[in-house]
Order: C-alpha cells, then sequence, then structure tokens
C-alpha cells in the first residue's frame, strides 16, 4: 500500500503480503480486497479484510514490522482463499478480476483463455468466454483469445485485455503484435455473444480500465 503524498520518487509505503505466487489483478469492493494469483500451487482469488490493512506506514498506522529486505510490512494482515481453481469451475490461472452491477464477479484465466462468471458468494455460475471446442493453444493464439485484464461497463459488456499468449518452441508467452482488446455483450436471454475486437496489434496488454462519463 501506498500513501499520500505521491509527488516524489519516495513516496511512503507498507508491505502487505510477501508471499504471492505471481500477483495479478486486483478489485476493492466495499470492505474487501481481491488478489488474484496464477501461479499454481497458491492459484486463486484471495480476499484481504479492509479494516485490517494499514493506515499508515507506521507502527501506530498498523506497519509493524520489516521484511526480509528490511522494507516496512504489516505482520498482522492475513488473506483468505475466496476462489480457487477446481472441477467445479474452469479457471486456471486467474489474472483479472471485476465486479458487474449484477454483483457477479467476472475473472480472466489467461492461459486456458477463459473468463468465468461467479456469484457473490463466488459460486461457478458460467463461462462467458472460452475458446472453441477443439481449439489448441499454438504458434497462434486462440480465436477468442487469452484475456488478462478484464472490466465491466454499466450496461454489463465485459471488456477484456487479449494478451496474445501463443506456444512455440521457446515456450509459452504474448506472441509479437497478438495483444487486442475485445468486448462480450448479451443478448436479450442475457447469453454472451462472441467477442468483438476494439483493437489489434497490440504489444503486452494486460490491464483495461472502463471510463464513464459524467452525467452532464
Amino acid at each position: 500500500m501506498w500513501f499520500p503524498p505521491f509527488e516524489s520518487r519516495s513516496v511512503k509505503y507498507c508491505k502487505v503480503d510477501v508471499h504471492l505466487a505471481t500477483g495479478q489483478g486486483i478489485l476493492v469492493d466495499g470492505g474487501s480486497v481481491y488478489v488474484d494469483q496464477a501461479r499454481p500451487p497458491r492459484a486463486g482469488v484471495y480476499r484481504y479484510d479492509v479494516k485490517d490493512l494499514p493506515t499508515s506506514n507506521a507502527p501506530s498506522g498498523g506497519c509493524d514490522g520489516k521484511d526480509a529486505t528490511g522494507a516496512p510490512l504489516a505482520t498482522h494482515v492475513t488473506s483468505t482463499l475466496f476462489i480457487a481453481p477446481s472441477p467445479k469451475n474452469t479457471l486456471a490461472t486467474p489474472a483479472g478480476i471485476a465486479k458487474g452491477a449484477n454483483g457477479h464477479y467476472y475473472i480472466a484465466s489467461v492461459y486456458n483463455g477463459v473468463i468465468a462468471e461467479f456469484n457473490a458468494d463466488g459460486t461457478f455460475v458460467r463461462d462467458v468466454l472460452k475458446p472453441p471446442a477443439g481449439e489448441m493453444l499454438g504458434e497462434k493464439p486462440f480465436s477468442t483469445g487469452t484475456p488478462s485484464g478484464v472490466g465491466v461497463s454499466p450496461d454489463g459488456s465485459v471488456y477484456y485485455a487479449d494478451i496474445g499468449i501463443v506456444a512455440t518452441a521457446d515456450g509459452i508467452g504474448p506472441g509479437r503484435g497478438t495483444g487486442k482488446v475485445r468486448r462480450i455483450t448479451f443478448d436479450a436471454s442475457g447469453n454472451p455473444k462472441p467477442p468483438v475486437t476494439m483493437d489489434q496489434g497490440l504489444a503486452f496488454p494486460d490491464g483495461i480500465g472502463i471510463w464513464q462519463a459524467p452525467a452532464s
């Protein structure tokens, strides 16, 4: 956590977790903070209680310790596993997380090209994005992409940053200019339509934000 003022290179901070395994997307939702972890065996969505977080980088603000590097650390902050990859859902490597107006969470899973929808208590609802049956990750990305960052607009549309993962002899990672920004809308029955590409030819798009115009 970083604490104001933010106008210099020496901004005050306090670490709250030094055991993340490839920490990814973050969502602040009311009294909770959700963080995605992509790397097994600790892959999943973890929840932190806002009231446990420090309010400054001083012991009086809850930043009461030091980590192995000597950096300030809040030693009392703990996390709970909210959603884990399991046979009951389609998550593999959780990356992005967003919440819709319907109270549901939308979680992107890069490696298997999925955006999964969960209800407020973390129960799997459905996939709003997954590759067509039979497609395999190879020298070209999935035709529907590999979602990293995800966002939900007020009308319920789901936007995602498609990082464009490919699998080659050199390993698995973003391709050259394979990144895209895509949008999923829903039909009158609430079923997701195929994604529409909004931008392409991007290098490593891994996050997304949605700007809402102020009311006039």
